[in-house]
């Protein structure tokens, strides 16, 4: 992802207010789910898809460290 993209994602979730907080069971759920697709995307060397979970994750208020696990340091 460009630094321009970064930044202006980092710009709109500084704009925004904070989110309710949500239970740590869907949290949980949630994360699963963006590790798997994120795992498959990064396999199949999909830029969009990625891209499209990050735009996700923000949404949802979960950092991108949470979700994009290096299989190397497993």
């Amino acid at each position: 992802m460009g630094s321009c993209c970064l930044s202006q994602a980092v710009a709109m979730t500084s704009a925004r207010p904070a989110a309710p907080a949500m239970p740590e069971a869907r949290r949980q759920a949630l994360i699963h789910s963006l590790r798997l697709r994120w795992a498959i995307a990064r396999n199949h060397g999909d830029a969009e898809a990625k891209q499209a979970l990050f735009k996700e994750a923000v949404y949802l208020g979960i950092q991108p460290h949470d979700y994009q696990v290096d299989p190397s340091l497993s």
